[in-house]
């Protein structure tokens, strides 16, 4: 959910405006409709989720494991899901590992992701992806001709993040020039 406020001058000019972007309406899921493998003794690479919610906070850690990867084809064809929140511990995601899911509107993808499959969101048409500056997600967005926003841009107020939950809701205030308010 995005709001927002406008402060204007007698000229129609503005002089600051207060955005809200509110991405903190995640479901936590219980870890048991998540299916794994193991990659070593701490990691685990999520290999499927078992559910219906629309939206998604997959598990930093499952039975003790870190989440390190989504795995191909980990959420294919889940038409329910309409968004995801990825952990910071996540840096690989997988081939299709969102393919089909043509209700996915949002996901959020942390800095730590360094690789991302070519066709990771294969039939994902209303997609947008929340991501950071300089980011791997940044970088696939842009090549994949996706809409992204970028998180980092957001933080001048204050932020709150519950890392546990993996919940972020960040307060922006800005100043620029408008032309027109519509």
């Amino acid at each position: 959910m995005l709001h927002a406020c406008y402060f204007l001058d007698q000229s129609n000019n503005l002089l600051s405006s207060t955005v809200m972007i509110d991405i903190t309406n995640f479901d936590v899921i219980p870890t048991a409709l998540f299916s794994y493998e193991e990659i070593d003794a701490n990691t685990l690479t999520i290999t499927s989720y078992n559910g219906s919610a629309a939206n998604i906070t997959v598990p930093m850690e499952i039975d003790g494991l870190e989440t390190k990867t989504l795995s191909e084809n980990a959420f294919l064809n889940k038409e329910s899901v309409v968004s995801v929140n990825i952990p910071n511990t996540v840096e690989d995601i997988g081939d299709n590992c969102f393919s089909g899911c043509a209700n996915l509107s949002k996901v959020i993808i942390p800095q730590s992701v360094a690789e991302i499959a070519d066709n990771a969101f294969d039939g994902c048409d209303n997609l947008t992806i929340y991501c950071y500056e300089g980011s791997y997600a940044q970088s696939y967005a842009e090549e994949n001709e996706i809409p992204y926003v970028l998180l980092d841009l957001l933080p001048v107020g204050k932020t709150v993040i519950n890392e546990e939950a993996g919940i972020i809701f960040t307060h922006q205030t800005f100043k620029t020039q408008v032309d027109e308010i519509v």
